[in-house]
């Protein structure tokens, strides 16, 4: 958590539940997460588009967070 508090972004590569923790402590300090073939986020059944996907690193590292 401590990482992901000092972060301006947060890339998240693909993870296993460690990284699905840092991606909602990222996303609840309201700190943009960007996704290379990461974690899908549902909540209701319904998909939340709240990571912004990657599908390279150079993507990852470029890609305009909202």
């Amino acid at each position: 958590m401590l990482v992901v508090q000092s972060a301006q972004a947060v890339i998240a590569i693909h993870g296993e539940y460690g990284t699905l923790s840092e991606i909602a402590h990222a996303l609840k300090l309201g700190i943009p997460v960007v996704g290379l073939h990461t974690w899908d986020l549902a909540k209701d059944g319904e998909e939340r588009h709240a990571i912004t996907r990657a599908h390279t690193p150079q993507e990852a590292w470029k890609r305009p967070c909202p």
